[in-house]
């Protein structure tokens, strides 16, 4: 009896601790995406990286910091090989790193969601992808040819998790509207995109929530 009473006082003292870490960890990471929503440039996009990762370091059991540090990485590197930059691999490999540190908190969680792995397996086939174009930049066809085949593994793990997943539709529908023979296809998929992220917004303020500007991108390059 008593050792069940102590549990409980145990519980109504540590409570109110660990909910104000939650919701100290949310407002960071919330001003953290504010300030992530005006980056246009490497330079500013880096600086918005900063933040998130002294998050992920101050909540190491959180997968959120860690998994926005490893997408603005990718996209960090992906401005890089525009720009042919050699250095783009540095930020190809603090992508996964984060990535990896992601996964690695989200799976020692005791509730995880389909919703979740999805847009998890998603930024991984786009992180294979992204360094899959880096190696055909430099000729190396081999490794490109295992990472192209990595992508097109992960993005159907995303599919198979969540098929109404919009990132999955965004990125599909990039693919093909930038060839002119499949053009016409990217764009129908794009603007079923559209409909996706209006109509599975994400579960919290927090949650996966990117890629939706890409589309307004691409439709306007590529309009009819």
């Amino acid at each position: 009896m008593m050792t069940l009473l102590r549990y409980s006082l145990l519980l109504l003292l540590f409570a109110p601790s660990v909910a104000a870490q939650d919701d100290a960890y949310v407002r960071a990471l919330e001003q953290a995406l504010a300030n992530e929503d005006t980056t246009s440039t490497l330079e500013t996009m880096l600086v918005a990286i900063t933040a998130f990762e002294r998050i992920a370091e101050r909540y190491p059991a959180r997968w959120e910091a860690p998994y926005w540090a490893a997408h603005l990485y990718g996209q960090a590197a992906r401005l890089e090989d525009m720009d042919q930059n050699d250095e783009s691999l540095v930020h190809h490999d603090k992508a996964q790193a984060y990535f990896d540190q992601a996964w690695a908190a989200w799976s020692a969680r005791p509730e995880r969601t389909a919703v979740e792995e999805s847009d998890f397996y998603v930024l991984q086939s786009l992180l294979y992808g992204l360094r899959s174009s880096y190696y055909i930049r430099h000729g190396e066809q081999e490794q490109a040819r295992v990472l192209f085949a990595l992508d097109g593994e992960y993005m159907l793990r995303a599919a198979i998790a969540n098929s109404n997943n919009p990132r999955i539709y965004m990125s599909r529908g990039i693919d093909l509207i930038r060839h002119e023979a499949t053009r016409e296809e990217g764009r129908r998929i794009l603007h079923e995109a559209i409909q996706k992220y209006a109509a599975h917004p994400p579960a919290t303020s927090i949650a996966p929530n990117w890629g939706r500007p890409w589309i307004d991108f691409w439709l306007s390059r590529y309009e009819s």
